[in-house]
């Protein structure tokens, strides 16, 4: 599915992407403003274990904003220059002209797409992943082997290779 969407239903579709996530959220936006129903989303994710990552407009948002999002359990990062405005899930990506600003959604004349469609979602994901952040939205899956290293390191288990003598 990819829909068309305009100025009134673009606040609605997001925070729809944000209280269907699973796994994580991930809002690129330069300018933010918080409104009850977005924070209250966020929260609603947060307390169900959603990672949600949020990437603005350095030196653009006001430090109260940022704390406020942080202790709900947002991670935050500032991007010099940022203009792109993207919202992304395991499930749904919403690219549009509007910043999550309460301003925005109410005076501006706005215009997006959004979309279910895998190819579109990897692209998006490439975008913040590669161009936009150079990091991965998840946390890399540690392997056995790693996990058990790892519980090593933290028990100070030192691990010394095995030499085995033949004698001939």
């Amino acid at each position: 599915m990819i829909n068309f969407i305009r100025d009134w239903d673009i606040p609605s579709e997001i925070l729809n992407l944000i209280e269907d996530s699973e796994e994580y959220v991930v809002i690129v936006s330069p300018y933010i403003s918080l409104w009850d129903n977005l924070t209250f989303s966020l929260e609603k994710s947060i307390k169900r274990k959603v990672l949600i990552k949020w990437y603005y407009r350095e030196g653009e948002v006001k430090l109260n904003v940022i704390n406020k999002l942080e202790k709900i359990g947002v991670k935050m990062k500032g991007i010099g220059n940022l203009h792109s405005k993207l919202y992304l899930s395991e499930k749904l990506g919403i690219m549009s002209s509007m910043n999550l600003y309460e301003y925005s959604s109410k005076s501006n004349r706005e215009i997006g797409i959004v979309t279910d469609r895998g190819g579109l979602l990897k692209d998006f994901k490439y975008y913040i992943e590669e161009q936009l952040t150079d990091e991965s939205i998840l946390p890399k899956k540690k392997n056995f082997f790693d996990k058990v290293l790892s519980h090593m390191k933290e028990d100070k288990i030192e691990v010394e290779p095995k030499v085995e003598v033949r004698e001939s």
